[in-house]
């Protein structure tokens, strides 16, 4: 029949951050601090009868009605101290206590029997985590303009509950996953500035990934826990001003992002195996900018800028056994720029994807949706006007 979706959604969140620390004068050096977060969301999901042009009935009438509310309660505090062992060598170390709790609650007004919703009373879940993430750094100036660093870092994403319906107990809380990152590089400067590079390398581990399962009738997909996965790669930056007026910059991140062990779970459609490569992230991207500016008069500087990206190919899902499985191919985007600067205003014209790329940068496809595309920005051509007061 004909009907219309509405789905309000209102979110309040507080934080609250207090830290101290040491002048930075001595040898020894440190940081603490707290951390306090109060975040609560309210959404209601509406399925409304329409009439045939496909307006609301007023009053309303529903065919579905569901109300669910999400409260979030964390709580940290943290640390860190470091210590210049010599002119050249610093080291840091740092570690934060967490301690979470999320409470989800919903309710179904109006039931919906085609998907398995009927109406139910209010019913809560109470998740809740806590402990301990460290960080350790260390720097070598190896000369004023060369610094080599290694560092390791542990972070985490918070876990909760699903509000989906038809859902059981046992699949609808989920826990936090978490990562250990690896990272080795070198920020450099030569010739007085004129030239920068920085290089790193990094290997992250991560474990108990948060994953999409879908229920067993394909309408729904929610969140669920499984299997563990490795991140490595190299990323390099640089810029270059070969001579007055000419400035080239650019960078690429080279990765190869897979699973560590085999997704073992009921609820992922096609689990993924030791080997496959994470949804979404290419093995290659990169980009380069090239601007050239010249003086006009007195206090004016004239400028011509262009500057290309390039995104590897990916995939929706980790298995192409998947019946929902997209590829997201590659795509290579250019932009364009010319203007006048002066001391207190600007004008600019631009041209964004200059040859109007229709690319897909990302597709999925679900049990209703047989393929839902988001695709980057078609050609904008634009005047940017600035002034300073």
């Amino acid at each position: 029949m004909p009907s219309t979706v509405n789905q309000p959604q209102n979110i309040d969140n507080w934080t609250h951050e207090l830290r101290l620390s040491s002048s930075g004068e001595d040898a020894f050096n440190w940081t603490i601090g707290g951390f306090l977060e109060n975040r609560h969301t309210d959404l209601k999901s509406q399925v409304l009868a329409a009439t045939d042009d496909g307006l609301e009935r007023i009053p309303f009438d529903f065919i579905f009605h569901r109300q669910s509310f999400d409260n979030l309660k964390q709580k940290a505090v943290f640390g860190e101290v470091s210590y210049d062992v010599s002119e050249k060598l610093i080291l840091t170390a740092g570690a934060r206590y967490f301690d979470y709790d999320k409470v989800v609650e919903g309710l179904t007004l109006f039931g919906f029997a085609l998907v398995n919703a009927p109406a139910s009373p209010l019913a809560t879940v109470d998740s809740g985590e806590n402990g301990w993430q460290l960080k350790f750094h260390a720097g070598y100036q190896a000369t004023d303009d060369i610094l080599i660093y290694a560092q390791a870092g542990e972070g985490f994403r918070v876990g909760g509950a699903n509000q989906v319906i038809g859902l059981s107990a046992a699949l609808t809380p989920y826990e936090s996953d978490s990562l250990w990152n690896y990272e080795m590089g070198v920020k450099s400067q030569w010739e007085d500035g004129r030239y920068t590079l920085n290089v790193a390398g990094y290997y992250i581990d991560w474990s108990n990934m948060q994953v999409a399962g879908t229920t067993p009738d394909g309408a729904f997909g929610f969140t669920s826990n499984a299997g563990a996965a490795t991140i490595k790669g190299i990323e390099m930056e640089f810029t270059a001003y070969p001579m007055d007026g000419l400035e080239i910059s650019g960078g690429f991140n080279y990765n190869n992002a897979e699973l560590s062990e085999d997704q073992v779970s009921p609820v992922v459609v096609a689990e993924g195996k030791k080997g496959d490569k994470i949804p979404h992230v290419s093995d290659f991207s990169g980009s380069l900018a090239v601007q050239y500016s010249w003086p006009v008069g007195e206090s004016l500087e004239a400028f011509v800028r262009g500057d290309v990206s390039y995104v590897g190919e990916t995939h929706s899902e980790f298995s192409d056994n998947n019946p929902f499985y997209e590829v997201e191919g590659d795509y290579t985007l250019m932009n364009l720029r010319v203007g006048v600067d002066g001391d207190d205003w600007g004008v600019a014209v631009f041209v964004n994807n200059v040859f109007d790329k229709a690319t897909l940068t990302r597709v999925s496809s679900s049990a209703f949706n047989t393929k839902d595309t988001y695709s980057v920005t078609p050609r904008v051509i634009g005047l940017n006007v600035k002034k300073k007061f």
